[in-house]
């Protein structure tokens, strides 16, 4: 077996760039195989260690996000913005038709979730900045997270659609951990983005009245706090 040191730096290559396996086990030296466990194992410790590096706000910390977004004229009382991106695939083997997207390519949708630490105005016009704001946070995040780990920019060529899932986990998982070690390079790193688009949703028909209501009952609210 090759040291944890090697097989950490396969699983690091891996996920930082679009390279396959063919490519890297001639770059590190090693078996094709071995280099697909060496990148599962540290994929697996990796997803293991996340509850400590991904968490839900608790108490002191989720009064300091919401001061965080309400200082770039977020909606009041958010701990978080909300989105979604395309991970493209290729075509799985069993039903491959459930994963094509609006665009025709097969890919897997991916949610997630940000804080503000990547870390005459009428109530509608009010109500779109609030949302312009928290919208162009998470699309950067998103952006900043394609462009460090970019085997979930363009395409994640793997023969398992089971894995791709703590793939993407073990991603956000050293994506926190260079944010919490002050480990950013924004500028490269989103010049490497500008394919991340965040996933845009179809609007649908059910439940559009509590939604309406619920818009319309935040833009109210918003007449007194602006």
């Amino acid at each position: 077996m090759i040291s944890p040191e090697k097989q950490l730096l396969i699983a690091l290559w891996r996920m930082a760039t679009p390279d396959s396996y063919r490519s890297i086990h001639t770059r590190f030296g090693v078996g094709k195989a071995t280099a697909i466990r060496a990148v599962r194992r540290v994929t697996m410790i990796l997803c293991y260690l996340s509850p400590k590096f991904i968490q839900w706000p608790k108490e002191t910390r989720a009064v300091e996000i919401m001061q965080g977004f309400a200082h770039i004229g977020a909606f009041p009382q958010t701990i978080g913005a909300i989105d979604g991106t395309h991970i493209n695939i290729p075509a799985p083997k069993e039903n491959p038709e459930a994963y094509i997207n609006r665009k025709g390519h097969h890919s897997i949708q991916a949610q997630t979730v940000i804080n503000r630490q990547w870390t005459s105005h009428t109530a509608s016009k009010n109500y779109n900045f609030c949302l312009s704001s928290s919208r162009m946070s998470v699309e950067r995040a998103i952006g900043l997270l394609k462009g460090r780990w970019r085997s979930l920019l363009h395409y994640l060529a793997m023969g398992s659609v089971e894995h791709i899932p703590y793939h993407f986990l073990a991603c956000c998982v050293l994506h926190n951990i260079c944010l919490i070690k002050n480990d950013e390079l924004e500028a490269l790193i989103l010049s490497n983005a500008e394919a991340a688009c965040p996933l845009q949703l179809e609007s649908g028909g059910r439940n559009r009245g509590e939604a309406e209501a619920k818009r319309d009952l935040i833009c109210a609210t918003l007449q007194f706090i602006k």
